[in-house]
């Protein structure tokens, strides 16, 4: 017999032998015993081995966990109870688990075992309760995202749907005009040539009348009085029909670059890729030395490039198909482009410009007496953009000129204007412009400049005042409104969008201490660099944009 000591039941128990107070429980057989029937319970030899112990809340409950367990079957043998414990595995077993799976380990009683395992389920209570909050909120959070992310799918569906039922309107409204256009074509010629076919019918009547009535009537009666003159049966010669080329119609989008712009991208918010590392698809070696200015011409495939104070054509293998002598001096700034009918245009002296067409000798095709050409520009449409500096240098702008050399727009005596130019003069550093999609001119010098189409500036690039660590070279936009800019300082590619906003930096691999300098763009819409080390690089910077 055992007996433990516990606090006292604060209400009166009758004992389940007699009706006296019960002060005492039997933990085996949970018989609730007064002190007279204990000492009989203790003495019988049915239970003088029962655990009595003082009747408590405690000890009532742990009677009803010792016969809660003595009523649970093994999980390993069927039809066996619980009966005791193994203190290593810290399990409740029965009698037939004992020699197979815990031979040798420690056997201790369901109370003990109780004890063994309270303190550590409590610890991990309190530990689970301090960490439940945080999880509540993880997964408060996680739903939260949850619906966000479908509330957001929902809002990029819808808004597709707006997009692409615009496009799809566009398209037919495109379509409409141009079936349109194509039958008001059709009409017109159609008409044109029912006229022609017309006259001509007329004429063949009169001449096969003739052949008639010549074979047919007297001989001499018919030669008597007959017509000689044969315009008055048929014209002199037969007159000339201009008939108009063939209408064609040509798909532009061959590619996926054109459709993905149309249809636009996915993307994720607030994350912007600074730096890029992509492959060069080619390379070309023309030499040592600095590729200053570089211009491409499609209608042959090559490109004209000025570098060692020379002006060369070349072909994709590097091969020199023309050379030009150009006496530049100093400003030596992007001093060559290439028309859209495909003329080549470069400054000759300090204030001329020459220009060399497709079969013809080189000839003046600018000059002035008062203003020095910086930098030129193509334009998309047609003409060139002169950059230019006064002869006293006190003032600067632009000239727009015709594919004729044609002044079609003159800016200058613009304050900024002119503050960029002094700049210029005082540090030496190139100067090269480019015209955007919107009209917007763009000048690279210390930083990037960005004016309107009346040099009314809109931007600077990048926007804050200390750019030690930028200097940008050659500037060149495409057609779809992105501003690419040469960068010395950390050898980058800077890609804009036509409002300023950073998209890209692109790191060409294999510059070594060399630095990108000029830019153009290829029939193949591949980027083209010429660079510090005589070489000039192609990449293919719109997959990379793709990537956004």
């Amino acid at each position: 017999m055992a007996e433990s000591q516990d606090d006292q039941m604060q209400s009166v128990v009758t004992c389940d032998t007699c009706d006296e107070t019960a002060e005492h429980l039997c933990i085996t057989c949970q018989d609730r015993l007064c002190p007279r029937c204990k000492v009989v319970h203790s003495r019988s030899k049915a239970s003088f081995d029962h655990e009595v112990v003082l009747l408590s809340s405690s000890s009532i409950s742990q009677a009803h966990e010792e016969r809660f367990s003595s009523q649970q079957v093994c999980s390993k043998h069927v039809g066996y109870r619980i009966s005791i414990c193994c203190g290593d595995c810290e399990i409740p077993i029965c009698e037939k688990c004992l020699l197979p799976d815990h031979n040798g380990h420690r056997v201790i009683s369901i109370p003990d075992l109780i004890k063994q395992k309270k303190p550590k389920l409590e610890a991990k209570y309190l530990a689970i309760s301090s960490q439940l909050p945080q999880y509540e909120e993880k997964l408060a959070e996680i739903k939260e995202r949850s619906y966000m992310v479908a509330k957001n799918g929902d809002h990029l569906e819808e808004k597709i749907e707006k997009h692409f039922r615009t496009i799809k309107s566009q398209i037919e409204n495109h379509k409409s005009r141009l079936i349109k256009d194509v039958r008001k074509n059709k009409t017109v010629v159609m008409d044109n040539l029912k006229s022609h076919e017309e006259k001509f019918e007329e004429y063949i009547k009169e001449m096969k009348t003739f052949m008639s009535e010549f074979k047919t009537n007297a001989k001499n009666h018919f030669i008597l009085f007959g017509n000689c003159d044969v315009g008055a049966t048929m014209p002199n010669g037969i007159p000339r029909t201009q008939f108009p080329e063939l209408l064609q119609y040509k798909t532009e989008l061959h590619d996926a670059v054109p459709l993905n712009s149309l249809c636009g991208r996915l993307f994720e918010g607030n994350i912007i890729q600074r730096e890029n590392y992509t492959k060069t698809l080619q390379d070309i070696s023309v030499g040592n030395n600095d590729i200053k200015s570089l211009a491409y011409r499609y209608q042959d495939d090559t490109f004209w490039l000025y570098t060692d104070g020379n002006i060369f054509q070349i072909d994709r293998k590097g091969s020199v198909l023309h050379k030009i002598v150009a006496h530049i001096q100093t400003l030596n700034n992007k001093p060559v482009v290439v028309s859209r009918s495909g003329t080549v245009i470069y400054r000759q002296k300090q204030f001329t410009l020459n220009e060399k067409k497709y079969c013809g000798f080189d000839k003046e095709f600018f000059t002035t007496s008062y203003s020095a050409p910086l930098c030129l520009w193509a334009r998309k449409e047609g003409g060139v953009i002169v950059g230019f500096l006064d002869k006293d240098e006190s003032d600067g702008g632009f000239f727009w000129l015709t594919e004729d050399a044609v002044i079609e727009k003159e800016i200058r005596k613009d304050s900024a204007w002119n503050d960029v130019y002094k700049k210029y003069f005082v540090l030496r550093n190139r100067a090269y412009v480019a015209e955007n999609v919107n009209g917007d001119i763009c000048f690279s010098n210390r930083s990037v400049e960005v004016y309107d189409s009346n040099l009314q500036h809109r931007f600077s690039y990048p926007e804050l005042t200390d750019v030690s660590d930028f200097l940008p070279q050659d500037i060149y936009t495409d057609d779809f409104g992105h501003i690419l800019i040469a960068d010395k300082r950390s050898r980058l590619i800077h890609i804009l969008n036509k409002d300023g906003g950073l998209l890209k930096m692109v790191k060409l691999p294999g510059l070594n201490r060399s630095y990108p300098i000029s830019l153009t763009i290829d029939i193949n819409r591949c980027l083209c660099v010429g660079c510090s080390d005589g070489k000039i690089r192609f990449i293919d910077y719109l997959s990379v944009l793709g990537n956004l």
